[in-house]
């Protein structure tokens, strides 16, 4: 089995429970790639950006935002995460840092269900310029204060509504919890 390591990296504790988690994984003959930015604080000789991780899941210890930003940039969108939650809400990141290693024995006897999460794809029509996935919401706003844009709502390929707004946020039911 294989699995990668994303943390925050500027938080203190959260390096130290990345070593932690580092070192059972290795102590249980787990196979481990380490995303480089989380590599380069934890002084571990590793260059994988997270966009190259190949591996069977990844763990990501810091909050919701560490989940967002690895479910953003990982080249397999498929890989589970298994977030460690350092952050102060933990919607996504539900395992606390004293079940880190029950969660992890989980995930290697295969004993855990994996929930699926819409995201969202986007582009710009006009420049044809793809953008990221997105596990929460999409947020379209002019580039100067007030400014009024004109929108094509497609979905699909289809075209739903034109629209006439400051901005338009589409969240997927994840990121629609964040403005509720």
């Amino acid at each position: 089995m294989k699995a990668g390591i994303v943390s925050r990296t500027d938080i203190p504790k959260a390096l130290s429970v990345t070593r932690r988690v580092f070192d059972y994984l290795k102590e249980n003959g787990v196979d481990v790639e380490v995303e480089s930015d989380t590599a380069l604080a934890l002084k571990i000789n590793n260059n994988i950006n997270l966009s190259e991780l190949s591996v069977d899941f990844v763990v990501t210890v810091g909050g919701d935002g560490t989940i967002l930003r690895t479910a953003m940039e990982l080249g397999y969108p498929e890989t589970p995460i298994l977030g460690i939650n350092m952050g102060r809400r933990g919607f996504l990141s539900e395992v606390t840092v004293p079940e880190a290693e029950w969660a992890i024995d989980k995930v290697l006897d295969q004993d855990y269900y994996i929930e699926n999460m819409m995201k969202l794809s986007s582009k710009c029509l006009q420049t044809d310029e793809v953008y990221s996935d997105s596990l929460n919401e999409v947020l379209i706003a002019s580039s100067f204060p007030s400014k009024m844009l004109v929108m094509g709502l497609y979905i699909d390929d289809e075209h739903v509504t034109d629209i006439q707004a400051d901005g338009a946020i589409v969240s997927t039911p994840a990121g629609s919890t964040a403005y509720n």
